[in-house]
């Protein structure tokens, strides 16, 4: 188990395609990162104070006023894109799909789902704090009070899914793909499980927020913001 710490300060991280990285720090400022060993992070235009990027490129993003944002023309060919289009709604979390499909939760915890930049949002059942989509569109997420709820019946005629099933963990945020699934809790514990099968087992380092990307790759933050990328010491099958 190694993790390797990365130039930079943010609150919030979010892992794209090809290891390309979002995050934003405690101005609500934006930064983007093509690869780890990139000269280092480059200030995009814009305020957010949570962002997500889709396997597909997509990045949507929440701001201090529970506004929702949707960077123009970003993509797996060009990850930057150009400029943010203001989305109707308000959120104050987001996660988008492999697809481009998108699940947030507002200030109350309620839940809405919305089929792309063009879909319209609909409410969802349930109370959620915030959310992850994964990337067979199931979705994976924690209440108020960590417990850890992921969305059953989730199909392609069916993609909001069915119903919420409790899982026998609690969690303060997540992130999980077809590589596994990671937790942190309150005291930064981080746990980590392979998808479908097997138990959960803590590993090395403390956290207060983590994201896995469609192809592996692990960022987290910390409570100090410092940022850490997890490069060795856990088996991610396909």
């Amino acid at each position: 188990m190694s993790w390797q710490k990365v130039d930079g300060l943010l609150v919030h991280i979010s892992v794209g395609p090809n290891g390309t990285t979002w995050g934003v720090n405690t101005k609500d400022e934006i930064y983007h990162r093509p690869e780890l060993n990139a000269a280092g992070w480059t200030k995009v235009d814009g305020l957010l104070k949570q962002v997500s990027v889709g396997a597909n490129g997509h990045v949507w993003g929440c701001n201090a006023k529970d506004e929702i944002y949707f960077r123009n023309g970003a993509s797996t060919e060009n990850p930057l894109g150009h400029g943010w289009q203001k989305v109707d709604g308000g959120l104050k979390y987001v996660s988008v799909g492999a697809d481009g499909r998108v699940w947030g939760c507002n200030a109350k915890d309620e839940i809405y789902y919305r089929n792309g930049l063009q879909g319209k949002w609909q409410k969802i059942d349930g109370l959620l704090k915030n959310l992850t989509v994964m990337h067979n569109n199931s979705v994976i997420g924690t209440n108020k009070n960590d417990d850890l709820y992921i969305r059953e019946g989730v199909t392609a005629d069916k993609p909001t899914g069915t119903s919420w099933k409790k899982l026998d963990k609690s969690f303060s945020h997540m992130s999980a793909s077809n590589h596994g699934f990671f937790g942190v809790q309150k005291d930064s514990d981080i746990y980590w499980k392979p998808l479908g099968k097997g138990s959960w087992s803590k590993i090395s380092g403390g956290l207060k927020q983590i994201d896995i990307g469609c192809q592996g790759h692990v960022w987290g933050v910390n409570k100090k913001d410092e940022i850490y990328y997890l490069k060795s010491g856990v088996h991610l099958s396909n």
